[in-house]
């Protein structure tokens, strides 16, 4: 055979396995991307069947005035950072506020008296039947940080049977105040009531010592119709009010690391991510002891105020207060208002 058939056969066959070659990688890559496929529809799928149990983990409130004609509308309140246990010298923040157990307890007096008022004050121009009540986090402060050890009033199992008492009296003052008739107390456990060094996403609530609390609370009213409390089954709750979505979590999970746009840059990336999951028409957070009320987003105040951590990181100043708003029927969220806990002659 001629040296040119030759060399043109082994060109032949150099391109014929170079070919090969491609067509083994091109279908190497296809069916690598088909996998990767298949587990993103394995994870939507297996997302959207628990999405789709935890619909029916919260009994919707549904519009009740159907015929007549009345103005409906559900208030909600929030309760979150109260953080009972803690003490806040004054000299401490520049003598804008104090805290301790006394005070502690009689801003919680007036946070329950406060939402009474507003119920009432809604009470000529809505039919309120329905209320929720935000239990979410950190109502006590714990052992996160080695100060706490030395500077807190009492130990976290005393603060939180200490707790149970105020909110059960609180919850009988609105009961006996307003004329609810059923009360949605929804509760999300916070970050600082952890017994863990970290928090642990998918022990959450088997490491929070707020999560006794909650139970406990329920088991004492499990005999009162009008109560019905929506204990944590992890970090989101959602729960539908008329035609809206209501999601509640604590707010830990936007992590703000400081800088000039403040917690909205952070706290809307994060809601952005959670709506990829299951999209919420209006979102209540707590944690970062500031009040903010946009159109989809609550987040709410703090009991406890001005404190030294807050000092240090250079966060503005702002009054206790915790928010409530109410969900009309038609329309939304509307009529936000502020529960001012605080004294306005004084620091308590």
């Amino acid at each position: 055979m001629p040296k040119a058939n030759k060399e043109a056969q082994a060109l032949a066959r150099d391109i014929a396995e170079r070919k090969l070659k491609q067509d083994n990688f091109s279908l190497k890559s296809r069916l690598a991307e088909a996998l990767k496929a298949l587990e993103q529809c394995k994870f939507e799928l297996n997302t959207a069947i628990k999405v789709d149990k935890a619909k029916d983990y919260v009994r919707p409130i549904r519009p009740r005035e159907i015929k007549s004609g009345l103005r409906e509308a559900a208030w909600v309140s929030l309760a979150s950072d109260w953080h009972i246990e803690e003490s806040v010298q004054p000299g401490t923040v520049n003598g804008v506020n104090s805290y301790n157990l006394a005070i502690a307890r009689h801003r919680v007096e007036r946070y329950f008296a406060g939402v009474s008022w507003l119920v009432n004050y809604h009470k000529p121009k809505f039919k309120l039947r329905d209320g929720i009540l935000w239990l979410g986090g950190d109502l006590i402060t714990g052992y996160l940080r080695e100060e706490n050890l030395e500077a807190n009033e009492c130990s976290p199992v005393h603060a939180i049977a200490t707790l149970h008492g105020w909110i059960a009296d609180g919850i009988r003052y609105i009961l006996k105040h307003t004329d609810t008739e059923t009360l949605k107390v929804i509760c999300n456990s916070g970050n600082h009531g952890r017994l863990t060094h970290k928090t642990r996403p998918s022990t959450r609530e088997a490491n929070s010592i707020e999560w006794l609390l909650y139970h406990f609370l329920a088991r004492e009213f499990s005999d009162e119709r009008r109560v019905e409390f929506v204990l944590p089954q992890g970090a989101h709750t959602y729960a539908q009010v008329y035609d809206k979505v209501i999601r509640f979590h604590h707010g830990d999970d936007a992590k703000y690391g400081g800088g000039v746009g403040g917690i909205m840059i952070p706290v809307q990336k994060a809601l952005y991510r959670w709506n990829t999951v299951r999209h919420a028409d209006l979102t209540c957070i707590g944690h970062f002891h500031q009040y903010h009320d946009l159109y989809d987003l609550v987040i709410n105040g703090s009991l406890i105020g001005y404190n030294p951590y807050a000092l240090s990181v250079g966060a503005k100043y702002e009054d206790p207060k915790q928010a409530f708003f109410l969900m009309d029927s038609k329309r939304g969220k509307t009529f936000p208002a502020s529960v001012w806990v605080k004294d306005s002659n004084s620091h308590a």
